[in-house]
């Protein structure tokens, strides 16, 4: 997160979603030293849910992507909808507020 190394506050959505995903104290760390997170330490932190190398990473990507289309496409989108309106009065609240 290089925002403050380039004189700039962080953007609405990574200061609403992140303090939500990883907590304030974690949030303000990274956003403050603009550190890169490494892989493993993301995962510990719950932003990804695995870490392959990098030799592995299409494959897997393939994977993933042949479960997923194995589903069903409504219910997919449901999925999504639902998860995107559980906070999206709030987001937007937060987006038209301009405050960070």
């Amino acid at each position: 997160m290089a925002y403050t190394r380039a004189g700039l506050s962080p953007d609405g959505s990574s200061s609403y979603y992140l303090p939500r995903l990883i907590g304030i104290t974690r949030t303000k760390e990274l956003m403050l030293t603009n550190r890169t997170l490494p892989a493993q330490e993301a995962s510990q932190w719950g932003l990804v849910t695995e870490v392959v190398a990098d030799a592995e990473l299409a494959d897997r990507t393939n994977q993933l992507a042949d479960q997923m289309a194995a589903t069903a496409r409504q219910s997919n989108g449901g999925v999504k909808a639902l998860m995107l309106g559980t906070s999206r009065t709030v987001w937007k609240s937060r987006w038209n507020s301009r405050d960070g």
